[in-house]
């Protein structure tokens, strides 16, 4: 069995896809609220696959949730992103390894971490530390954000043990590096290099007046902006790249969000009286930057995050109220595309680029 360990609910996504592949998983958080969460069917998490699919994972047993940590396991994946809140996110991790001190000795452990070159090196030295009754022997490794189900995964592995892990984790699809520093260090690059291209591809399509194909569209996740957020802080050379990045995706939200005000007004010149808004997010950030830039009278803003606007659509196949207009973030592109089926394109606004810095842009 490998147990999946994390603090967010995001590594429930390597969980499930380890399970579709035939391994027995377990995913497990300290925090029951995220285990009950991650327990039902969320259609970005478990994208890869079907509800159906789902409910017979968990009824054949390859895919179970736990709040508490099993006493046995034969492999640990330890998921995680200390880049987002600094120093809480590292601690938070720390604190999740040690409580998988208690596990007998499992033959390997993998890191699955989003961090500053070290930070897995570290956990690792961590967990050893305070397992009890431990040998030499155990195969270690470091595989990037399996997650993300990219065409390229950055790895380490210490011997065969871990290699053939980390191969049946990623499907093969990896680069293999000679530390985990090395690996941590290409796994930022590869979404650097994504949020870079991210700004490209709206920059093309402002100048064009045309969206690329959708095929070369980069969806905005919270890893770049993770990654983001660490260049922001630490650049300190010419240019500061992914600093304008930031700024420049973060000015492309604010635009997005003023659009639709501007949207709502003009419905209102033309004499609707009152408009009912649905705003669909992870986050309430999103939701209060969206009513910053609505009328203050005349709008009702609803918000629902991602699983119930899914168990409403996919299985009832309807909105609980009647909306004049659904926003949807920017990262949400699967679930958006599934609206504009069922509502039509002019109903539907996607939220582009990142909700901006606290530091302002």
């Amino acid at each position: 069995m490998i147990l999946v360990a994390s603090v967010e609910r995001y590594g429930a996504s390597a969980a499930c896809w380890m399970a579709s592949q035939g391994m027995e998983s377990t995913y497990y958080s300290p925090d029951p609220e995220i285990v009950e969460n991650v327990s039902r069917y969320n259609p970005q998490l478990y994208h890869f696959l079907s509800r159906e699919r789902f409910i017979e994972l968990l009824s054949s047993g390859l895919l179970r949730y736990s709040s508490s940590p099993p006493q046995e396991a034969d492999a640990i994946l330890v998921c995680g992103d200390t880049l987002r809140s600094p120093p809480s996110s590292v601690r938070n991790v720390e604190n999740l390894v040690m409580r998988l001190s208690v596990l007998r000795k499992p033959e390997v452990i993998i890191f699955n971490i989003l961090g500053r070159p070290g930070t897995s090196s570290r956990l690792l030295e961590l967990l050893l530390h305070n397992m009890t009754g431990l040998t030499d022997g155990i195969s270690h490794g470091y595989a990037g954000l399996i997650h993300r189900h990219s065409s390229l995964h950055p790895a380490y592995a210490s011997d065969e043990r871990a290699e053939n892990l980390i191969s049946k984790m990623t499907s093969g699809k990896t680069v293999a590096l000679s530390s985990m520093e090395e690996a941590e260090a290409a796994t930022i690059t590869l979404l650097a290099i994504e949020s870079a291209t991210m700004a490209v591809h709206h920059q093309a399509s402002r100048i064009l007046g045309v969206q690329p194909p959708s095929i070369i569209r980069v969806e905005t996740g919270w890893e770049n902006e993770s990654v983001l957020k660490l260049f922001a802080d630490l650049e300190t050379v010419h240019g500061k790249l992914l600093t304008h990045v930031r700024n420049y995706l973060g000015r492309l939200f604010m635009e997005s969000c003023r659009a639709v005000g501007k949207r709502v007004r003009e419905g209102f010149r033309s004499g609707r009286s009152a408009v009912n808004i649905l705003c669909v997010s992870e986050e309430m950030e999103t939701a209060q930057w969206v009513a910053s830039y609505l009328p203050p009278r005349g709008c009702k803003l609803h918000t629902r995050d991602p699983v119930q606007v899914y168990e409403m659509v996919e299985v009832r196949g309807r909105l609980d109220l009647n909306y004049e207009l659904v926003i949807v973030d920017g990262r949400l592109g699967r679930l958006a595309g599934l609206l504009r089926q069922r509502l039509g394109d002019d109903q539907v606004v996607i939220l582009e680029g990142v909700i901006p810095s606290s530091k302002g842009v």
